[in-house]
């Protein structure tokens, strides 16, 4: 069995445990000189990023990174792609597993999409959470149309596409502590709609989902499974992975129309 040795940079004690109890039997903590990089959210993260590329590592997979660093990743993004360095990005909500096989069943055309939601961190992040959901869903974030925001809430109204049509984004994000966080999303089209509910679990990501064509519904199987575990294969198993510098700048363009949402009080 090969092996796959992990180091961690900036991430807290409980994301290290539960990223400990989620991963396969091959991979193997390491103090440093790991295969791969795992690069914690906090502030900062793209620093830290940069000075491990430069100490000559180059598989990376950064978790949940915070909004601090949109409109700043111009020299990430540049080193990355002059050294050919393999990142992934791990968001608990847009990569949860639940995800992949809900876009798959989408067969309709959807107008609109409503993601509601809730957590306990800064309005920025909340946002953006539910922005990279949209994409991860099928619908690519455009620009802001409409939005209002304060410390705890932030409604707005943002134009996107979703395949070769326009679509809007409506979303709603409230910043609370009753619970674990979790993000709803809602998908309307003439002939069907969808709906999709993620959980903030620090061990596995469940899901739930169905789908409404016409008069049937159909519902997904609850999934539960780590999005770091799903991260690490996507870095480990591509053979042909997506550009460092594409997936930093979709992150940024998001991160940026997030950081305006936030800040239109």
């Amino acid at each position: 069995m090969t092996s796959v040795k992990l180091e961690c940079d900036g991430m807290a004690g409980v994301w290290e445990r539960a990223l400990a109890a989620s991963l396969p039997a091959s991979v193997q903590w390491a103090e440093r000189d790991g295969d791969v990089v795992l690069i914690g959210r906090q502030d900062g993260w793209a620093a830290r990023l940069r000075a491990r590329m430069e100490a000559g590592q180059r598989r990376f997979i950064v978790i949940d990174p915070q909004v601090g660093a949109a409109g700043q990743l111009s020299d990430t993004i540049a080193m990355a792609e002059r050294i050919g360095a393999h990142i992934v990005l791990c968001e608990t909500h847009a990569d949860n597993p639940a995800v992949a096989p809900f876009r798959v069943g989408l067969n309709g055309t959807y107008a609109a999409a409503t993601i509601t939601g809730q957590g306990e961190a800064p309005m920025g992040d909340l946002v953006l959470q539910q922005l990279r959901l949209a994409r991860a869903a099928g619908f690519a974030p455009d620009a802001v149309l409409h939005a209002a925001a304060d410390a705890r809430r932030a409604l707005a109204t943002v134009q996107a596409h979703y395949g070769e049509d326009s679509a809007l984004l409506r979303l709603t994000a409230v910043y609370s502590r009753a619970g674990e966080a979790h993000h709803r999303l809602m998908l309307h089209g003439r002939t069907e709609s969808a709906s999709l509910h993620l959980w903030s679990d620090p061990l596995a990501r469940p899901g739930q989902a169905f789908h409404i064509c016409e008069q049937q519904t159909t519902e997904q199987p609850t999934i539960y499974e780590s999005a770091h575990r799903a991260a690490l294969r996507r870095l480990s198993a591509a053979s042909d992975p997506v550009p460092a510098g594409a997936v930093l700048r979709q992150w940024d363009h998001d991160a940026c129309l997030a950081m305006v949402i936030a800040g239109a009080g």
